[in-house]
């Protein structure tokens, strides 16, 4: 039975192995017909033809893959030196701002001082900024460093050749001699707390004072001039019993959002 088997694939291959060889020469003599031989040399052309487009097609394909890794790189360096770019346009935008509403302070209120640069910030506890100026550059211990147009930042504090330590408003241990600019400019004493408010004491019980009136600093105080704004009255304390009132004024700027600053060096 295996050997019938055996005879019977051999018979299959023998017969298959013909009608190869019949293909083959009846397309051979087929070719040598000219109408015919036009017709498949047309064929053969087309599938040629065929056959390049479609390798075209597989190369396009298999190569899209890393070339859209590529622009998907170049793309993502882009964007990242557009998002430098646009950090530094803004930053220069915000310095820009700060330096005219300082400009704006100077010709207003013709004033003279140094402008500075805020280069370290403390603690809150401290409530403390370090400026890039210093004593070679006029600034003295007791001065006024203000922000915007004429708002009181704080008072120079320790000055070194190149630097010097500003204590801000609401620092725990800033005392500043105030003015509260109403009918009869009540003095007092702005001293910082906790947070951003200010708390202003030893106002006398007679005086009228009311929420939305501007504090000044009183100018009573070494090299502190008089009316630099410190912020406004956002509500007054009052007990009977107390020998004086006491009211709780708001910085009218952040102080924590600027970087350039004014000291100034003569009385506005």
């Amino acid at each position: 039975m295996l050997r019938q088997s055996r005879i019977t694939k051999t018979g299959y291959g023998l017969r298959t192995a013909g009608i190869f060889f019949a293909i083959i020469i009846g397309y051979l003599l087929l070719r040598a017909i000219p109408p015919v031989g036009r017709v498949f040399n047309r064929l053969e052309h087309g599938l040629v033809v065929i056959g390049t487009g479609i390798g075209g097609i597989i190369s396009r394909v298999t190569s899209s893959e890393s070339s859209t890794n590529s622009q998907l790189n170049i793309c993502s360096d882009r964007l990242a030196e557009a998002s430098v770019q646009i950090t530094n346009l803004s930053e220069q935008a915000k310095n820009i701002s700060e330096l005219e509403s300082l400009l704006g302070y100077i010709q207003e209120a013709k004033v003279v001082g140094v402008v500075a640069r805020i280069i370290t910030r403390s603690l809150p506890e401290t409530a403390e900024v370090t400026i890039d100026k210093g004593s070679q550059d006029g600034i003295v211990s007791g001065s006024a460093a203000t922000i915007g147009r004429g708002h009181l930042l704080g008072v120079v504090g320790s000055v070194n050749s190149g630097s010097a330590q500003v204590r801000l408003v609401n620092s725990k241990v800033s005392s500043i001699p105030a003015m509260i600019i109403n009918t009869s400019r009540t003095i007092g004493l702005v001293e910082g707390q906790n947070g951003s408010v200010l708390r202003m004491q030893y106002i006398p019980l007679d005086a009228t004072i009311h929420e939305g009136d501007v504090v000044v600093t009183s100018g009573l105080a070494g090299n502190l001039p008089a009316n630099i704004v410190i912020g406004i009255v956002t509500s007054v304390i009052k007990v009977e019993t107390a020998p004086f009132q006491e009211a709780l004024i708001e910085p009218l700027y952040d102080d924590r959002t600027w970087t350039n600053v004014l000291v100034l060096s003569s009385t506005p």
